[in-house]
């Protein structure tokens, strides 16, 4: 499996693809400023839930955000349960 990060001006996704190329899942977020993106959806395609698919899609958007200094609203279900309330992630959630 491969994960693309997608950059728009308003916004963005982390897609997971499997090693031939075939869309299993996403995450997008939408700019809120400058320094903060909101994570509002999370998918992933029904053959392959369970397998951390979502998981490691939240990696690659806690990753962007440590790497690029910003910080997270977590909006959508999965991102809210994952990230809220967890030490490990306090200094990026607003």
């Amino acid at each position: 499996m491969k994960i693309l990060h997608e950059k728009g001006t308003t916004g963005g996704a982390f897609i997971a693809y499997t090693d031939d190329d075939n869309e299993i899942g996403g995450m997008t977020y939408m700019w809120l400023n400058e320094r903060q993106f909101a994570i509002d959806h999370t998918f992933v395609s029904p053959e392959y839930r369970g397998q951390g698919v979502a998981d490691l899609l939240l990696k690659e958007a806690v990753d962007f955000a440590r790497n690029e200094g910003l910080n997270i609203r977590p909006i959508c279900s999965f991102a809210v349960k994952k990230l809220t309330g967890k030490s490990q992630y306090a200094d990026l959630i607003v």
